[in-house]
């Protein structure tokens, strides 16, 4: 029974972990990139992850003949109660979770020509 027992909580931990986000532009011709991955999307892109509670992600938004714009957005913007949960069974590993992202972040880009 306690083998089941901590299987099913690390399988509720390894799920947990994971946090999904949407970055939207005003400008529907922007291309929106996630560095160090190869996620691209223009004006709207869904994104996933499996980072810790102060994990964060850069994103990149441009627009050719108009200003690049960098983002950094943080996995703690919003609480997780799954993690606390977790947290509780597991001794304290799943507190490492207990943040996420926002459901959508409206990046605010507008294009400034000529800048790069």
């Amino acid at each position: 029974m306690r083998i089941l027992f901590l299987i099913l909580s690390w399988a509720l931990l390894l799920t947990s972990c994971i946090s999904a986000t949407t970055f939207k532009t005003k400008d529907p011709e922007a291309q929106i990139f996630i560095e160090d991955s190869k996620e691209t999307a223009q004006g709207k892109l869904a994104y996933r992850d499996r980072q810790w509670i102060f994990g964060h992600v850069n994103v990149r938004v441009e627009k050719k003949g108009c200003q690049t714009l960098h983002y950094q957005i943080h996995r703690a913007d919003d609480f997780a109660p799954e993690g606390l949960f977790l947290g509780v069974i597991t001794g304290g590993l799943g507190l490492l979770w207990m943040g996420k992202y926002w459901g959508t972040y409206d990046l605010d880009y507008q294009c400034t020509a000529g800048l790069h």
